[in-house]
């Protein structure tokens, strides 16, 4: 009877530590925390945006006109777009500005592999070209429109040394109510806080949300082929090179939010069996204990990923 005490209450604690305590700890220290403006460097570093794209016929040629009105030195970035067996009209579009523009550059991939493998193929040719280590690496979806300055309030972070990764501020769109689209919403904003907070108390933004981030691009990992959840891979190989990762609360991206649960629950699906990869990948970065990274990881990530089994154990022993 003891062990089943043990078994609910242990169960149930850890779910509230997730989703109450952890978030309310958060919000204590953060408060106690005033936020540095990162310094301006006297030159903005090389940037190189690459994109993975497949069938983006609707939306590739708005975001090709939203990166030509970023804020950024034309000679200080370049942009590399490839494209994953695109089928529907999407190749024809970025050869067309490639042609037109000597800062983008088009990559027609006749096989199908997946994000990841085009991200690596890219980043290979860009480091093949490039030996400068202040060089940054901002990695975005096709869907994701970044507002002009956002590229510029990442970059100012690299002024620190020991920051590898800062994420972007992804809002909606749109502000639609039909299906999940509010519900999609406000997790998106409690996860922005959360990572925001993250940052700025430990330098330990959990993984970005993979629509707009930037790393340093010496710290690129290649991701294993067909990785369901390479940004989250990305990031925490930052960490283990000794590296942090901060949320840039002013680098604005927008995004339209799912309003189809049939397609969000797909989505989740594959995310959710990305996420247990990635625990088995990661695991050693839970020790030791006392750490902040194990903190954040376990208390933002791991506790909610085997949260279903929490609520199995508690309805099976109550």
């Amino acid at each position: 009877m003891l062990i089943l005490h043990i078994l609910f209450w242990t169960s149930f604690l850890c779910m509230i530590h997730s989703y109450v305590i952890y978030p309310a700890i958060l919000w204590v220290l953060a408060s106690c925390k005033r936020p540095t403006p990162p310094d301006i460097p006297d030159e903005w570093p090389m940037v190189y945006l690459v994109m993975s794209l497949f069938n983006e016929k609707e939306v590739i040629d708005d975001k090709i006109q939203n990166l030509l009105s970023l804020d950024y030195p034309l000679d200080r970035i370049q942009i590399y777009i490839g494209s994953d067996q695109s089928v529907d009209g999407t190749n024809a579009i970025i050869e067309h500005y490639a042609a037109q523009y000597d800062h983008i550059h088009s990559y027609i991939f006749h096989t199908r592999r997946g994000k990841p493998s085009v991200v690596n193929d890219l980043v290979e040719i860009i480091q093949a070209n490039n030996q400068d280590k202040s060089s940054v690496l901002v990695i975005s979806d096709a869907s994701v429109m970044i507002n002009s300055d956002a590229i510029k309030k990442m970059v100012c972070h690299f002024s620190d040394e020991t920051i590898g990764l800062v994420d972007s501020n992804i809002m909606p769109s749109t502000k639609s109510k039909e299906g999940i689209s509010r519900s999609e919403g406000i997790y998106i904003s409690r996860e922005v806080s959360m990572k925001y907070k993250e940052g700025l108390i430990w330098g330990r933004t959990m993984g970005p949300l993979g629509g707009c981030y930037s790393i340093r691009l010496t710290l690129f990992e290649p991701i294993p082929s067909n990785y369901l959840v390479d940004d989250f891979y990305i990031a925490m190989h930052i960490f283990k090179k000794g590296f942090k990762a901060v949320s840039e609360i002013e680098a604005v991206c927008f995004e339209a939010f799912p309003s189809s649960i049939k397609e969000e629950f797909r989505r989740k699906t594959r995310i959710s069996a990305g996420n247990f990869t990635n625990l088995r990948v990661f695991y050693d970065l839970l020790w030791p204990p006392s750490s902040s990274l194990s903190f954040v990881f376990l208390s933002h990530k791991v506790l909610r990923w085997i949260g279903p089994f929490f609520i199995l154990m508690m309805l099976l022993v109550s």
